[in-house]
């Protein structure tokens, strides 16, 4: 799967390639969006697991809330920091701990709004 991926991508970077100009850059591969994500998934999957196996759902919810409020803070103050005049290499880390940390609170958040879905919905809906 992995090598698909990576061949649809080199095929979209070809016409840039053969007009003469650089390849644009890939922001997913190049801050490892797609590795955040897939440790998020497996982070998901043992969550379900482990609701499976009798962990109380309060506990696990709790988890999940606490990676959320860790995760946005840390994004909020990171995005935060990016306004200062900081020297290259301190920004750049900046911004990859700014977008790593987006991309796993971006996966809570979804999961979070998914298992409650059904709550959200009007009571029309959930019949």
């Amino acid at each position: 799967m992995k090598k698909i991926f990576f061949a649809l991508l080199l095929a979209q970077a070809l016409p840039a390639l053969a007009a003469g100009s650089p390849a644009p850059r890939n922001y997913f591969l190049e801050y490892y969006i797609f590795e955040i994500l897939g440790v998020m998934a497996v982070l998901t999957l043992l969550s379900v697991l482990a609701e499976r196996r009798g962990v109380p759902a309060r506990r696990l919810q709790l988890g999940w809330n606490w990676l959320l409020l860790l995760g946005f803070t840390a994004c909020i103050l990171t995005g935060f920091a990016l306004f200062l005049p900081l020297q290259k290499p301190l920004a750049r880390l900046l911004f990859k701990v700014h977008v790593w940390t987006g991309a796993a609170c971006g996966w809570a958040g979804l999961y979070h709004a998914a298992l409650r879905l059904r709550a959200m919905l009007p009571a029309a809906a959930r019949r």
